[in-house]
């Protein structure tokens, strides 16, 4: 992660994301460059000031149908929610991808375990949704 996050490559990454939203394999191998870049105080800051979060609500929505996507997102998540700037800013987003849910139950911790709660149920083997949902649910 040292040489990856002054070389741009959490903006590579989130370039790559935003670039194909519509593939699975893309966004977990994001997800993952932004969960190892997250490790540092500068690389979550870097993450932050890139626009990850915003990359990672868009990822969160198809990783109903991708364990691994699932996975990674959730790994990068509980990274982010560790560190105090990563929480804040994980509070602080809106929208969230949530399903039957008002425009304002969307922000937040809330709509953010709105929005992982559905991955629980999809894949409640994977251990990373579950500590996810467990750190979420501990922040609150």
């Amino acid at each position: 992660a040292t040489a990856v996050v002054p070389g741009g490559g959490v903006e590579a990454a989130i370039a790559a994301m935003e670039g194909h939203g519509d593939r699975a394999d893309v966004q977990a191998k994001g997800c993952l460059a932004l969960a190892n870049a997250s490790f540092s105080d500068e690389g979550e800051a870097r993450v932050l000031k890139a626009g990850g979060v915003r990359a990672l609500a868009q990822a969160l929505q198809g990783a109903n149908t991708d364990v691994a996507l699932a996975e990674e997102v959730c790994d990068c998540i509980s990274n982010l929610a560790g560190g105090e700037a990563g929480l804040s800013a994980l509070a602080a987003f809106k929208p969230w991808p949530a399903k039957d849910a008002k425009d304002d139950e969307t922000g937040g911790l809330d709509g953010l375990l709105g929005a992982l709660e559905p991955l629980l149920e999809a894949w409640p083997q994977c251990e990373s949704v579950r500590e996810c949902v467990e750190a979420i649910r501990g922040k609150k």
